[in-house]
């Protein structure tokens, strides 16, 4: 039910925003479903109210954002789409650019890149936009020296 949909600790704001949903029917509504695969596989692949919303059966005029890693998404064969958005990673040769682009002092951007090249737990971070950058970050902030290890990186991040 939707009510499911919906665990708050205020109950009260709980029943509110369910009313609120079915009185509307959903029109003029966003409704966010964030982490789609971190759903069960059950609520993924059979019959659910998540599925029925995100196919417009509950809620028909209520327009549905879902995220989701590309694994579970291909699940989600839903001809009611109107648009598919997938954030794809940098490929070896972006993550070189972005180097070059935010390591101004070309010697230690080709530095950092030999470095990635014997690193491969860190150079693997590196395919994510956001991951890359929190690495430049820090190896800016520690005077052009890669953390050993990435426990190290992500404390390093974090302290400055």
């Amino acid at each position: 039910s939707i009510e499911d949909i919906f665990q708050l600790d205020d109950k009260e704001l709980q029943a509110e925003i369910v009313n609120y949903l079915k009185k509307s029917e959903g029109y003029v509504n966003l409704l966010i479903c964030d982490g789609f695969d971190e759903l069960s596989l059950k609520e993924r692949t059979e019959h659910s109210l998540f599925l029925d919303i995100i196919r417009g059966k509950v809620l028909p005029q209520c327009s549905v954002i879902v995220t989701s890693r590309p694994y579970a998404s291909l699940k989600l064969q839903v001809e009611s789409f109107t648009h598919h958005v997938e954030v794809v990673g940098f490929t070896e040769k972006q993550i070189k650019k972005c180097i070059r682009r935010n390591i101004p002092d070309s010697v230690k951007a080709k530095e950092l890149i030999d470095q990635l090249k014997q690193r491969l737990d860190i150079l693997s971070l590196c395919y994510t936009p956001l991951n890359c950058a929190i690495i430049l970050y820090v190896y800016r902030q520690s005077e052009y020296v890669l953390p050993t290890t990435l426990t190290q990186l992500y404390t390093l991040y974090i302290l400055h």
